[in-house]
């Protein structure tokens, strides 16, 4: 029977939980000028304020740090974490765990310890003993995706795609449910001293690698050090923090400065926990046969541009809040399947050769009223759309009109959202009126409240008299013998073609001449500050509560350098890079949201919403964090 399922955050953040994230930037600095142009460490930026400067000084750019760091939040859901847990936190609600270096791995020593270990492990019976799944349960869960993987090793890997296989063959120490509150995985407790230099893991007893080898502190340290050697995508993403193993399941973190954005990065796939004898087998190489982790799904093959295909691992223990099933996967089979064409996918899914697939939003209708799948709607969705008047290149102010509150504010009160939600999404999206989207930690009800404007051309029309912009008999406003005339880009891309026409009407409707023109997307970002278009059309992608920040100071966006415009704005934006309480960072947030919406930087306007189709013979299918989907429970219910 079709239904919706949906997926939202709660609107309070939970005390046992602090927030990490705005140290991000800090911890991809260095990676701005590495290979892969990003994801990494920084020189305490998080300590002050000069350190924001040397970022800035940089060229700071988003954009150049998105680029290797796609499946960050695509996959693994950036959020806010630390705390000590409880020593019995075997069930993750007792426990909300607060949850590298160069130093060379020491895998002979790793590889001794795991050959130990195996004798008194438990016996790897996945392959050879296929534990039948319960009475009317088991099947092939088959996802379309339009890419394949480059690699399959979560250190070694770019894309999205390969994430999302990864992760359900390997695990991280938290990961991030929801609510965005982060659960502990892999760990009975953890600690953070009081200077927040060192972070101590507990790790759970009894718990094991797909291969039968113990999961312990040694396979900890030696997985987080690969993850950020000198062959890692992401070699700064652990902010220089080093590792020592205290005892067998006992390790220790240290941090060169204190730095709470190290939470996220033990909850992103890049840095999943790995056997150590796996990767002593594996040598110098990647792991594109497969990582050998502790995930409720193992590699079976990889046909290249094909699909990939995982079978369930029978000794899996599920910790994830997420789940109802406490131990292994239902299904007997978890397959990602490659089929680049979206009709192609559309039939796919209507004949059954694949039973999950992401819709694309114009194919949504068609399957609403279809009792054969139901649709999951998530409004965790970690991008933000909106329209930004432009600060130039080497320019301390907006490009005229720009440069006028009045006119800014009038753009803002003539822009019908609902319109465009309801008109062009087919409402497919979350009415947004701040900086922060709806499904990044630390969002609540609040950053709707009190900011941003209301529709209403009346006003808009009244705030351009104001300013001295009087309308002429063609419908176009004047000034001194200037008319009102604007130019305004976005991405030729069809949704966003078609939302600009549509602002395009709506501020021709108030006096405005306006020319819309769609470029490709190389050429929009190169010119996105050339002072050619005064007013640009876009969206952004982070999923952290960090975003505020950078739309303020990353120099790829129209209003990018607006933090050095406005002091106020800089200053409360960079104190939520420190605070651990949730709730404050949460506060500051808002503060400098606010600013900068009031300011009218920029005009938010919506949060898009993703719907997954699952065909009605699969079960218990559900979404997790920021839309992550979850197989554990799944299975298919055969006729």
């Amino acid at each position: 029977m079709f239904c919706y399922v949906t997926c939202v955050a709660r609107p309070q953040i939970s005390a046992t939980c602090a927030i990490f994230a705005g140290h991000m930037c800090a911890c991809f600095r260095r990676g701005f000028e590495s290979a892969m142009s990003h994801p990494t460490n920084s020189d305490n930026l998080h300590e002050s304020k000069a350190g924001i400067g040397s970022l800035l000084d940089l060229g700071l750019n988003r954009r150049r740090f998105l680029k290797a760091t796609t499946a960050v939040a695509a996959t693994a859901g950036l959020g806010t974490l630390l705390a000590a847990c409880e020593d019995d936190s075997d069930d993750a609600d007792d426990a909300a765990a607060a949850v590298d270096t160069d130093d060379a791995t020491d895998d002979d020593v790793a590889a001794d310890d795991a050959t130990d270990d195996e004798e008194d492990a438990p016996a790897d019976d996945a392959a050879d003993d296929d534990a039948p799944a319960a009475d009317g349960e088991g099947g092939v869960l088959i996802r379309a995706e339009s890419n394949d993987a480059e690699n399959l090793d979560p250190h070694r890997r770019r894309t999205a795609y390969a994430g999302y296989v990864i992760q359900e063959m390997c695990q991280t120490v938290v990961e991030l449910n929801p609510d965005l509150e982060y659960d502990p995985i892999l760990l009975e407790s953890f600690e953070v001293s009081d200077d927040g230099l060192v972070y101590t893991m507990n790790v759970r007893e009894d718990y094991y690698f797909q291969d039968g080898t113990q999961l312990d502190a040694e396979a900890i340290k030696i997985s987080h050090e690969r993850s950020v050697d000198e062959e890692s995508t992401w070699p700064d993403q652990f902010y220089g923090a080093t590792w020592e193993v205290i005892d067998d399941m006992t390790v220790e973190m240290t941090m060169p400065e204190p730095n709470a954005g190290v939470i996220m990065i033990m909850a992103f796939n890049g840095t999943s926990i790995l056997s150590p004898a796996s990767l002593e087998e594996a040598g110098t190489g990647d792991l594109s046969e497969g990582a050998v982790g502790s995930g409720p799904f193992k590699f079976v093959e990889w046909d290249i541009n094909q699909q990939v295909v995982m079978e369930r691992w029978d000794e899996f223990v599920d910790n994830y809040s997420h789940s109802d099933n406490d131990g292994p996967p239902k299904a007997d089979q978890l397959i990602f399947r490659v089929i680049p064409d979206e009709q192609t996918q559309i039939a796919a899914l209507e004949t059954g050769e694949i039973n999950i697939l992401d819709l694309p939003s114009q194919q949504v209708s068609n399957f609403e009223d279809d009792d054969n799948y139901e649709l999951f709607r998530n409004e965790q969705g970690t991008i933000i759309a909106f329209l930004s008047p432009v600060i130039p290149e080497g320019g301390d102010d907006f490009v005229a009109p720009f440069d006028e509150l009045n006119v800014r504010r009038a753009v803002a009160q003539a822009v019908n959202v609902d319109e465009i939600i309801e008109g062009v999404l087919a409402g497919l999206a979350v009415r947004n009126r701040s900086t922060l989207p709806t499904g990044n930690p630390g969002y609540t009800d609040q950053f709707q409240e009190d900011m941003g404007y209301d529709f209403d051309p009346d006003e808009a029309m009244a705030l351009l008299d104001e300013a001295g912009w009087e309308m002429g008999d063609d419908g176009v406003r004047e000034r001194d013998g200037e008319r009102l005339s604007i130019l305004m880009r976005s991405v030729s891309e069809t949704t966003l073609g078609r939302i600009a026409q549509l602002i395009q009407n709506q501020l021709q409707q108030i006096g405005f001449e306006i020319e819309y023109e769609g470029q490709e997307r190389a050429l929009f970002y190169e010119g996105i500050r050339s002072g050619e278009a005064e007013l640009v059309l876009m969206d952004y992608n982070w999923g952290e509560a960090d975003i505020v920040w950078w739309m303020g100071n990353d120099t790829t966006l129209p209003a990018g350098v607006y933090g050095e415009m406005n002091e106020e704005f800089q200053e409360v934006a960079t104190e939520g890079w420190l605070p651990t309480d949730p709730a404050e960072r949460a506060e500051l947030y808002y503060q400098a949201s606010q600013i900068m919406v009031e300011d009218v930087a920029c005009i938010p306007l919506y949060t898009p919403v993703s719907v997954t189709a699952v065909r009605s013979e699969v079960r218990d299918f559900k979404l997790g964090g920021q839309g992550r989907m979850v197989y554990t429970d799944a299975y298919v219910e055969e006729d």
